[in-house]
């Protein structure tokens, strides 16, 4: 009698294993596929974190890729905004094509590289342009978005030094003192909110990107933390693991089916952030959760083939020219 309950528990754990993935993406699905009757996604999102003619969003890594289409559609749902990066010539550019989309918007720029910056000085002093309490002129800020991040397409432990450094002061160290820097000046009484960028890799890490992929794991884990660690006023928290995204960043990569334009991503993250669960983690667009889906299918022995594979080969594939 015990193996029989014990046989149907087995089988009743597999069967879960297997539909999971499809759950997941099926909410998820349902998510980026409704259409709002009410009001549109602008309205809603300003409804949360809008609501006042102060409220500002901070995005990091805002002159390019997803970073700058996050500001430009911000723009367009009517947001004050604050771009930090490091090309202030292109923040400039980005700021420009923001405020014609939003005339009565601000927007202002911060030139910052964040691979050399002091996180406890010049990073410090960003958000002494805010003020969470209710009155003054002073920027009110409501989102944060963790988007900035560097790639390297080394094995594991054959980074330079240098690189390493890089890796980790732009992926790590801006997520963590943003991140507290943020919630200090954030105001108590109102609706605000997170987003961080982690990746695809950080469920399935190769040999090539292997540094990238531990940063891109500690940024959904800390990510994660700081909103369990808040017992009152916890801030809407979106983890954001996109699969490939067709940027400057990734301009060399071999390219599969996976890879989207940064719209796609952009149009998810809006659609998801503030929408039923206060915390929630997304790949993102349809294409980027069938690869979470193809992934929790897959049997762990074939990705250990395709692993080594990967491990025998000198470089990354590059895509053909």
């Amino acid at each position: 009698m015990a193996s029989k309950y014990l046989n149907a528990l087995v089988y009743s754990v597999g069967l879960y294993t297997l539909a999971n993935p499809f759950i997941h993406y099926a909410k998820s699905h349902r998510t980026l596929t409704q259409v709002d009757t009410a009001i549109s996604n602008g309205e809603r999102l300003r409804l949360l974190y809008g609501n006042d003619p102060r409220a500002t969003v901070l995005i990091t890594g805002s002159s390019d890729g997803v970073g700058k289409l996050m500001a430009l559609q911000l723009a367009k749902y009517g947001f004050n905004l604050m771009l930090v990066s490091r090309s202030g010539e292109k923040l400039e550019g980005v700021k420009w094509q923001c405020m014609e989309l939003n005339p009565q918007g601000r927007v202002s720029t911060v030139a910052m590289d964040f691979a050399n910056v002091d996180p406890t000085k010049e990073m410090k002093e960003v958000f002494t342009m805010f003020d969470k309490s209710s009155e003054g002129d002073k920027p009110q800020l409501r989102m944060l978005i963790n988007n900035v991040g560097v790639m390297d397409g080394k094995k594991i432990l054959e980074n330079t030094p240098e690189e390493l450094e890089s890796l980790l002061r732009v992926n790590i160290f801006t997520q963590v003192f943003m991140t507290k820097y943020a919630r200090s000046v954030m105001p108590s009484d109102k609706h605000n909110a997170f987003v961080h960028l982690s990746s695809f890799l950080s469920e399935l890490p190769f040999p090539f990107f292997g540094t990238y992929a531990g940063t891109k794991v500690f940024n959904k884990v800390y990510g994660k933390l700081t909103y369990e660690a808040q017992n009152t006023n916890r801030p809407d928290t979106l983890i954001v693991n996109p699969a490939g995204i067709v940027t400057n960043m990734t301009k060399d990569h071999m390219r599969s089916s996976s890879y989207v334009p940064p719209e796609k991503v952009v149009h998810a993250i809006f659609r998801e952030l503030g929408s039923r669960e206060q915390y929630k983690e997304i790949n993102g667009c349809k294409e980027h959760m069938m690869a979470a889906v193809s992934l929790g299918l897959t049997p762990r022995p074939l990705w250990g083939v395709v692993k080594t594979w990967m491990g025998q080969q000198k470089e990354y594939p590059k895509k053909q020219q």
